[in-house]
């Protein structure tokens, strides 16, 4: 099964599977603290912020786009910026007054940023959409041949601003990067604040989680790899059990996930 399928389980399968999940864990490490050790290799806290104005809050006189920041209009696509309030606090608007079916037609980037090779990163942002609708988020090269360099990511836009975060490790060195927000292919304007772009935040045990009081989640956004291993791990042993609950999830899994 994908893991975008795991992550959009019907709520009945995702709690049972959680706690089976957190059952698993405790067989393993007994402890919060011994767990916390274990993942905590490999973590990285953040480091600074690599991008320039990631509030909007600054824009040249007479302009409205936003400082240090790009909005690229390709086929007749075309898009406006404006600093607007969504939810009592500042945010950026873009809407969109020709779009086609191509998403990429429609982007805001900035450029500039060294990245690399193996390099931990981490992109957060806040955003909504006046209607439910997905745009991508993506980091690869300012320049041709324009290639990914480790993040292409589809984020769910609701009404309600929400904040997301996205690690990555960079396939490559590339002193001119870009962080990039596609949003063509709908109409429907989109609210965009406080972008980050940082090396490192990869994350073990979080904040709140605990083995003991059984509400570690099965998947984080930037997960050590040992975080990782252990979900790999206790999937596969999931998988290979032959109680009712496993066969009916796998059996889900099996009719959710298109065959390629």
């Amino acid at each position: 099964a994908g893991e975008a399928t795991l992550r959009t389980l019907p709520e009945y399968y995702a709690k049972i599977l959680q706690r089976k999940f957190n059952a698993w864990l405790k067989k393993q490490y007994r402890s919060d603290e011994k767990l916390r050790s274990t993942w905590a290799e490999g973590v990285q806290p953040p480091g600074a912020n690599l991008l320039k104005n990631g509030n909007f809050q600054m824009r040249e006189v007479g302009g409205a786009v936003p400082l240090h920041w790009s909005v690229e209009q390709h086929q007749g696509c075309k898009a406006w910026c404006s600093r607007q309030r969504l939810e009592s606090r500042r945010a950026l608007k873009i809407e969109i007054a020709e779009a086609d079916d191509t998403e990429w037609h429609l982007q805001l980037n900035q450029g500039g940023i060294a990245v690399k090779k193996g390099q931990y990163y981490t992109v957060t942002l806040e955003s909504a959409a006046d209607k439910p609708r997905t745009i991508t988020c993506t980091v690869g090269q300012a320049h041709s041949p324009w290639g990914n360099l480790g993040l292409s990511q589809r984020v769910e836009l609701a009404k309600k601003r929400t904040t997301f975060r996205y690690g990555f490790v960079a396939k490559a060195d590339d002193d001119n990067a870009r962080v990039s927000f596609a949003f063509g292919g709908s109409d429907i304007p989109i609210w965009l604040a406080n972008v980050e772009f940082r090396p490192g935040g990869r994350v073990g045990l979080q904040e709140g989680e605990s083995v003991e009081q059984g509400n570690v989640t099965l998947f984080a956004e930037t997960e050590s790899p040992n975080r990782m291993l252990d979900r790999m791990k206790f999937l596969a042993e999931t998988g290979s059990e032959g109680d009712e609950f496993n066969i009916c999830f796998l059996l889900f899994i099996f009719e959710a996930t298109p065959i390629s």
